[in-house]
């Protein structure tokens, strides 16, 4: 005779990391609701996935960037 515990599923994300990136509004959405509840929120994979878009999306490509501007070598 064998035992077979029973675990719940996992959580799936209802949401893409694409998809956030695609729609501010989404992003903007989730993000309010991950910041509202981090006690019960922080680590959902929704949570997870809007904070990866967002990361994405605040920075940029690195190729993107300008050329610093720096001062001039003096002395």
């Amino acid at each position: 005779m064998s035992i077979v515990g029973c675990t719940p599923a996992p959580d799936r994300a209802r949401h893409s990391v694409e998809d956030y990136r695609k729609s501010e509004d989404l992003r903007r959405v989730e993000s309010d609701l991950c910041a509202n509840d981090p006690g019960s929120r922080k680590n959902t994979p929704d949570c997870i996935n809007v904070r990866e878009a967002e990361r994405i999306e605040s920075i940029g490509s690195l190729k993107n960037l300008p050329p610093l501007q720096l001062p001039p070598k003096t002395g």
